[in-house]
């Protein structure tokens, strides 16, 4: 058998480190990971990745981007949330 039939594939991995994986998907990896030092590895590294990159500030908007939410703002406009592509947008003066 190859080592590609035995481990779990990486989105499986990532998955379980989410809790994200239906409970019998979740129980088979859960196994495989009791003898698996690899995955194991993988598996703590995924969850300590998704925790740094939680204390991450966000990077901030492009210069255009808020120049250009700032004028909409200044135009009166209230939301700026996207409905869908820009034909499909309700009128605001109707």
């Amino acid at each position: 058998m190859s080592w590609f039939l035995r481990h779990p594939r990486y989105a499986a991995l990532n998955r379980f480190a989410d809790g994200e994986l239906d409970p019998r998907k979740h129980t088979r990896v859960a196994r495989h990971l009791a003898d698996c030092t690899r995955c194991r590895a993988e598996v703590i590294f995924i969850r300590n990745a998704g925790r740094l990159a939680g204390t991450l500030d966000a990077p901030p908007a492009p210069t255009a981007t808020l120049g250009r939410v700032l004028e909409r703002r200044r135009e009166g406009e209230r939301a700026l949330i996207p409905l869908g592509p820009p034909g499909s947008r309700p009128d605001p003066a109707t």
